[in-house]
């Protein structure tokens, strides 16, 4: 899959990437590689950069999740390279099991289980560095294989190491449930719970995330998963941070309506409470238009 930069712009709760890879109905019944479900995890970590981004929108002080791309290749892109640089990519050990067939061709495996092994190396002019991305145990299934609409659902961890400038970051996402699953044409349940464990530079700390939500499209849009076509999305639940000791929740809820013209959110409502061991801030965020909003919040 392309190794994009997961930009705030491009991330609003999925943003349209979400449609590009589990959207491709018809076609010849095809098998789902490990790259597929990779591409798949990559829309799937964006919610959490899009849920940040609503929050965010109240002003409060949020931790914001770290940023590796879908095969952590966050190096130099081809337009930086210099043509005395050098970037090196391999991935080894690469095991699918289970039922990895793909009747609908929307790049959801019917029930396949990923391990796997990259690296990414860069040396030249900008210095060195190097990535290791590793999936353990990577489930992925498709809701309904005879339906390029009905989304996944998936179960794993996936593990980030980068090295540069002398310093070392691991980050190790446990996914427990990240399912997006039509109910109805132009209706989906979506659920996530996760954790992210970093540790860079001596310190440590961990987010988990713990949300539910319904996604509805608008009256007259053609089919689609959310985020590809105009809708409404409901979401509540938590985010709670613990590092040094000490730990940060906030809880939250919110109504936001989703725009393909504009790219993001253009209407809605955001509420959260957030807790720290000196007290509680309750917030509140109101989406105005394309990417124009306003947030408070209440000592």
């Amino acid at each position: 899959p392309k190794a994009k930069g997961l930009e705030q712009r491009e991330v609003m709760a999925y943003a349209q990437d979400l449609g590009s890879v589990a959207s491709r109905p018809g076609g010849q019944p095809s098998s789902a590689s490990a790259e597929d479900a990779a591409e798949i995890v990559s829309q799937t970590y964006s919610v959490l950069y899009g849920l940040n981004w609503a929050l965010s929108q109240t002003g409060a002080p949020l931790p914001t999740p770290p940023i590796p791309s879908p095969l952590g290749a966050l190096g130099p892109t081809p337009q930086t390279l210099r043509p005395q640089d050098t970037v090196t990519w391999n991935c080894t050990g690469v095991n699918v099991s289970g039922d990895a067939s793909d009747p609908d061709s929307d790049g959801v495996p019917a029930n396949a289980t990923y391990n796997a092994r990259c690296t990414y190396a860069y040396t030249g002019g900008g210095g060195s560095a190097s990535w290791t991305w590793e999936m353990r145990n990577l489930n992925v299934q498709d809701p309904n294989n005879s339906d390029p609409y009905a989304g996944w659902r998936i179960r794993g961890q996936i593990l980030w190491t980068v090295s540069a400038g002398g310093e070392t970051g691991n980050l190790t996402w446990t996914i427990n449930a990240a399912d997006v699953v039509k109910t109805a044409r132009g209706s989906y349940n979506l659920t996530h719970r996760s954790s992210l464990d970093v540790s860079a530079g001596g310190e440590s700390g961990q987010l988990q995330y713990d949300f539910t939500g319904t996604w509805t499209a608008d009256p007259g849009q053609p089919e689609g998963l959310p985020f590809a076509v105009n809708g409404t999305l409901t979401e509540e639940g938590s985010i709670t941070l613990t590092a040094n000791g000490e730990s940060f929740s906030v809880q939250f809820s919110g109504n936001l309506h989703y725009s393909t013209q504009c790219g993001g959110y253009d209407s809605g409502t955001f509420t959260l409470t957030i807790s720290t061991p000196d007290g509680t801030l309750p917030c509140r965020a109101a989406i105005t238009g394309c990417r124009s909003c306003s947030g408070s919040c209440t000592e």
